[in-house]
This record gives structure tokens, sequence and C-alpha cells, in this order.
């Protein structure tokens, strides 16, 4: 199950001794650097836990486009142009996580 953001602070409380209001304002003040350092840059990096960068997705127009049950044709609307934020986790992670598999 994923934690909630309470859940996880009193986790990170708990493991850490730190009081639950000072990580309240560090994981707060963690959110706007990334969202301030996105905005200025393409790429942010928080070493051990995620990478992420931003990614523009051109203009799609509207097209038809088959529906694969029934194969029946489906008008899809047009998609504006955007920003995409994709995350990567480090090596280490992705490692762990192929262990849990294995196990």
């Amino acid at each position: 199950m994923a934690l909630s953001k309470r859940n996880f602070i009193s986790a990170l409380s708990e493991e850490t001794g730190y009081q639950v209001g000072a990580l309240k304002e560090i994981m707060d003040g963690l959110s706007r650097l990334v969202m301030k350092q996105l905005a200025e840059e393409d790429k942010v990096t928080i070493p051990g836990v995620v990478m992420m960068r931003k990614k523009w997705v051109a203009y799609k127009p509207a097209q038809k486009t088959r529906n694969p049950r029934t194969g029946e044709l489906v008008d899809s609307p047009a998609k504006p142009a955007h920003w995409k934020i994709i995350c990567r986790t480090p090596k280490v992670l992705s490692e762990f996580a192929r262990e849990l598999k294995g196990s």
C-alpha cells in the first residue's frame, strides 16, 4: 500500500527521530524547490531517490483511431502541446526492485 503524505512523514519521523512539524516543512520545501528547479532547468535529481526531467510533447491533431476490442473507428480529440515530467529511479533502487521481484 502506498503511503499518504501524513503516513510517510510519520514513518520518517520514527525512522530519523526528527519532529513531524519539521519534516512537514522539509517536505513542503523540497516540493517547492523541485517545482522551481523544473521551471528553470530541464532536469532535477534528488540523489539516491529520483531523477526528474521535463520533456516537450508536440501538438497532436485530432484523428481517427481504432478501438482494439471492437475494431470500430473512433474520433480521438486533438491534444495541445505541453510539458511532461518524466521520472526515473537511480540504479540502486532499480536493482533493489529486481531483487524484490526475484524473491
